[in-house]
């Protein structure tokens, strides 16, 4: 599970964020439950056998068999004085010595090279080494007898070097004699954090050494998804060194792996990580031609639309969005209902394209479709309701069209689907038929994941699109073709062309042209409040009442600042909002800068809420998405709006804001005493008190003789697009990392909630212009700004986009991010590189499609990116060959 959720607190295996909490707990919490000792002994599962590596090798001990391991503790977190320990490793901590143990050896995972002179390249993390112990007293005791031997060059991930490094002076002494490279990796001892991922990408020649010459891959150490950072590490390093594509990488790794050359023995600390780390391992030992279905077999759910995806392949159990199977099963059912609407509705436009009867569906259909996008709606009344609807407006449709081909003389089409007849009140039927429709029932049908994997592609670009579209609908704004495609498309996934892969692609590239339409179309809206214009956003408590606004829509955000004025003039209390996550863009629109209501920028980006509306002292709205699971802390004083539900949180309903206002007035509000926000400091960046805001395209545009200049100066070498979604994972440090490493004549262009990995990093001016090296664009959506500079600067220095000394590099989360990827596809983009993982509905081999069509890459270490860009144009001090002096936009 992702960090943030309420249950990786009890499996998780960090000792200083687990809550241990066992049976004598769950006793002691309830002393009402009388439990016998029958009941207990009924009842407790008996332990499991715990698998530990042998760390000695029977040449060198021929009686003996020698283990490693550690012994984490953990206290209570009601009593102090209370220590938790591992079962297994606890239990041997009190042995003593010539006490006798239950053991039983089995044959491992790995097969040793019979030629002691093939090269091996391994990774271990923390008791990891046992193996590799094992196998360098193995090639020792050859060594010893005048054999010759290899080396082995072993990456070792350990936390702190004088704690935890195991068997150090044995190593060394192997580091001697020859027989071992050591590059230990001690990721808690420095100022950054170092892995042997960190590693390997720093310093790939070392591991295509190896490799190229018949080496054997060994990793050994933590499952999950970690060895699959380490692949994906290897495969970056094998691209740098090759100067190829990450295609023809990872077919070398599925190489290594059919011949035996890629071994993984991976271990967890806990039967929760276990379960997990088997159904992982099921993943890596098969082949892609293995379909996900028979790899997960029976579950709860399935889903794998967005970035915090359970360990890369789909969640299964419940969401880590915290999405129950209940809602799951529904919102299946709900887009499976929205392609039978969509489908009547494009062939009545086919036979009657001038009709002006479907308004109500289409506006329907973008309000439905937008509640099924990652952290919007998790209220599974709420999806009955659109369920209800949907088949409602579907039978309507239904007469519709017959009438209307009737009308033209046309003959209906038969209907591409079987008719079901499902309890729309029964919820437990709803959820039943949401399951013969979902992805996994589509997954085991058609035993094609790359297939499958790019149909949803398509859905969720639509849910992106429609979310886009929806935000300007608030303006009251709307262009018809865009509401045609989404049924157009929902239709074509009824059509046997769906079953075509290039077809799909052609889909997916017209998703991301209408996208641009959507774009253009929002980016008109949102300056209903005027062009953004460079400002401050202060980020600081101000004394007074208080309304926190999150989400995307300003629209939203507008008429809460309204309702505010309106109030003060009735009741003569000054109300203070704040913005937080992707509202922070507000504060660069003049007409809503204007507002003496809009005093501030509270927190950071959407998955931080949980940690920092507890410290909010007033009332908060989620305005469009990016909602995760409230806390009892600030539940009471939580309220939704538009597309966002959550069960048994008050929902407002058509800009009824008075419970909002009420709910902050009654409400503590910041005082003179807060100096500070006092939610918990962001381990990943540094606190700040202002944002630099409103750089938009109009703006940047706009000075584009002071642009030009500097490129021809040289202060401008390179642009880089750094945004899209921010999340969870640790890994998004990696964006962070790379704005800190680009030269002083770079220009970071940033969109998306992405930005608070980057914009808190004081980078300085281009040149002496006053023009900041860091501009914020704005919101996701303001991609589309990004794409009239580039368009723009192409146009200027009379040359291609892709020609550009432009790159892009996008961090993905949700289906805003896949439509807006879709959109710079559609465009002829190239080069992108996206992040930090590839979408698990990408199958390796569409990926690799993606790859060879657009060069579609994944994201790597930062040195390996600049090595890998276009140098045509990289920091030199004399500009194109020629360009025109201003910038147009299109």
């Amino acid at each position: 599970m992702t960090a943030g959720n309420a249950y990786s607190q009890y499996v998780g295996t960090n000792p200083a964020s687990r809550i241990p909490f066992t049976l004598v707990d769950v006793l002691e919490l309830y002393p009402s439950i009388q439990v016998g000792l029958e009941h207990i002994l009924g009842n407790v599962p008996i332990l499991p056998p715990r698998y530990y590596s042998v760390c000695s090798s029977p040449l060198m001990l021929p009686r003996h068999v020698q283990i490693v391991y550690m012994v984490a503790k953990w206290q209570s977190s009601k009593s102090p004085l209370k220590t938790f320990t591992g079962a297994a490793a606890g239990y041997m901590s009190h042995l003593k010595t010539d006490a006798l143990v239950t053991a039983q050896i089995s044959r491992g995972y790995f097969k040793v090279p019979e030629s002691l002179e093939t090269p091996i390249l391994g990774v271990a993390l923390g008791t990891g080494i046992s193996f590799f112990r094992a196998l360098l007293q193995h090639r020792a005791y050859h060594q010893d007898h005048n054999a010759i031997v290899s080396k082995i060059r072993l990456y070792f991930g350990i936390r702190h070097a004088s704690k935890d490094f195991l068997f150090q002076n044995e190593l060394d002494t192997y580091v001697n004699r020859g027989l071992l490279e050591l590059a230990p990796a001690c990721s808690h001892d420095g100022a950054s954090f170092v892995t042997p991922v960190t590693l390997i990408r720093d310093f790939p020649t070392s591991v295509a050494e190896y490799l190229d010459n018949q080496g054997v891959y060994f990793y050994c150490g933590i499952g999950g998804t970690i060895p699959e950072f380490h692949e994906a590490a290897i495969q970056t390093a094998l691209q740098t060194v090759h100067k190829s594509t990450l295609g023809s990488e990872m077919e070398t790794v599925d190489e290594m792996k059919a011949s035996g050359r890629w071994q993984i023995e991976a271990f967890s600390s806990c039967l929760d990580h276990e379960n997990a780390l088997q159904y992982q391992q099921k993943v890596q030992s098969k082949k892609e031609d293995t379909p996900i279905s028979d790899v997960v077999g029976d579950c709860a759910m399935f889903c794998f639309q967005c970035g915090q995806t359970n360990q890369g392949i789909g969640c299964t159990k419940i969401g880590v969005c915290g999405k129950t199977p209940t809602v799951a099963a529904l919102q299946d059912l709900l887009v499976d209902h929205l392609k039978h609407l969509s489908w009547y509705a494009h062939h009545i436009r086919i036979v009657y394209p001038d009709t002006t009867s479907l308004t109500e569906v289409d506006r329907f259909s973008l309000v439905a479709l937008f509640s099924t996008l990652t952290n919007v709606n998790f209220d599974a009344t709420r999806f009955v309701t659109f369920i209800q609807q949907t088949k409602a407006f579907t039978d309507t449709l239904s007469q519709e069209y017959a009438t209307v081909c009737k009308a033209h003389g046309v003959a209906p089409r038969a209907v591409p689907w079987k008719r079901t007849d499902a309890n729309v009140v029964d919820i437990e039927e709803l959820v039943a038929s949401g399951k013969k429709v979902g992805v996994l029932s589509r997954l085991r049908a058609g035993r094609n994941d790359a297939l499958v994997g790019l149909q949803e592609m398509l859905v969720y670009g639509l849910k992106g699109l429609a979310a886009y579209t929806d935000h300007s609908f608030q303006f009251g704004n709307e262009k018809p073709e865009i509401y045609h495609f989404i049924h157009e498309a929902f239709a074509f996934l009824w059509s046997p062309e769906a079953g075509k892969v290039d077809k799909v692609v052609d889909m997916l590239m017209k998703c991301g042209q209408v996208n641009l339409t959507a774009l253009a179309l929002l980016h008109e809206s949102n300056n209903t409040y005027g062009a953004q214009s460079p400002g401050i956003a202060t980020s600081v408590p101000r004394p007074g009442k208080c309304i926190l606004v999150s989400g995307h829509d300003l629209k939203m955000l507008h008429d809460v600042l309204e309702a505010c004025a309106s109030y003060k003039t009735d009741h003569g209390v000054h109300i203070n909002v704040y913005t937080h996550g992707e509202l922070l863009p507000a504060h660069g629109y003049p007409a809503l800068r204007a507002s003496p209501h809009l005093i501030g920028h509270f927190g950071a980006a959407w998955q931080r809420q949980s940690l920092e509306f507890a410290h909010f002292p007033g009332s908060i709205l989620m305005a469009t998405n990016c909602l995760t699971q409230p806390k009892t802390e600030y539940k009471d004083r939580l309220f939704t709006a538009g597309a966002v539900g959550w069960q048994d949180i008050p929902h407002l309903e058509d800009g009824q804001y008075a419970p909002l206002l009420a709910k902050a007035v009654a409400g503590v509000g910041f005082t003179d005493a807060d100096l500070k926000f006092n939610y918990p400091a962001n381990p990943f960046v540094n606190t700040v008190e202002k944002y630099h805001v409103g750089w938009g395209s109009e703006t940047v545009i706009g000075a584009a003789a002071t642009v030009l200049q500097a490129v021809t100066d040289g202060h401008i070498s390179r642009f880089y697009v750094i945004g899209g979604c921010d999340g969870y994972e640790g890994e998004r440090s990696y964006y962070t990392d790379l704005a800190k490493a680009l030269p002083d004549t770079s220009v970071v262009l940033t969109v998306g909630c992405g930005k608070f990995r980057i914009n808190h990093l004081d980078m300085g001016t281009i040149g002496d212009t006053g023009i900041p090296r860091l501009l914020d664009l704005g919101q996701c959506n303001d991609s589309y700004s990004a794409v009239q500079i580039a368009l723009a600067l192409a146009q200027a220095l009379q040359c291609g986009v892709n020609d550009l000394p432009l790159s892009i590099v996008l961090s993905w989360f949700e289906q805003k991010a896949v439509v807006v990827l879709l959109t710079l596809l559609s465009l002829g983009i190239r080069n992108i590189r996206v992040g930090p993982s590839v979408p698990a509905f990408l199958r390796p081999s569409i990926f690799k499609v993606l790859h060879e069509k657009f060069n579609l890459m994944a994201i790597g270490a930062d040195v390996h990116i600049r090595k890998t860009l276009p140098t045509w144009w990289a920091a030199t001090k004399s500009p194109p060959p020629r360009h025109t002096d201003s910038l147009a936009v299109h």
